[in-house]
């Protein structure tokens, strides 16, 4: 069973490499990804990144949230490798496609700063021909 996997990061263009765990040889790990402008994707997750708060005084009304660019979320098939890594633009988007199953995605915190603090991994189904939404907040740190 072959699990693909192509990251799109909105607004940037990116070619990267991502590498595959538990491949036979040094030629089947190695995946060119590329991130395209303005992509959508017809089956897999678009998420959107958030840090807050982003003030030390919260007002009853007003939005406390802002986009994180640059965060990285782990894709890792349900009980299973993982397949890749996704990381928001910077409005804070990312989509991935994906085949049709389970996944679990997992925001990975920022080397070496205690801050922001990454949220709890989302546990998600994809079904065939829809786009899963997902969004992770982490936590600034900010009182």
């Amino acid at each position: 069973m072959r699990n693909f996997m192509n990251i799109i990061a909105i607004g940037t263009v990116v070619v990267g490499t991502m590498i595959f765990s538990g491949c036979q040889n040094a030629a089947s790990m190695a995946e060119r990804i590329i991130s395209v402008n303005g992509g959508t994707v017809t089956t897999g997750v678009a998420g959107v990144v958030l840090r807050a708060p982003t003030k030390p005084v919260a007002r009853p009304g007003e939005d406390d949230t802002a986009p994180l660019a640059g965060a990285r979320i782990a894709v890792n098939i349900d009980g299973g490798d993982r397949i890749g890594v996704a990381v928001s633009d910077s409005a804070g988007h990312f989509l991935v496609e994906l085949a049709a199953g389970n996944y679990i995605l997992t925001p990975l915190p920022f080397s070496d700063q205690p801050f922001p603090v990454p949220p709890a991994p989302a546990h998600i189904s994809v079904k065939s021909g829809q786009s899963t939404t997902v969004q992770f907040v982490y936590d600034t740190g900010i009182r």
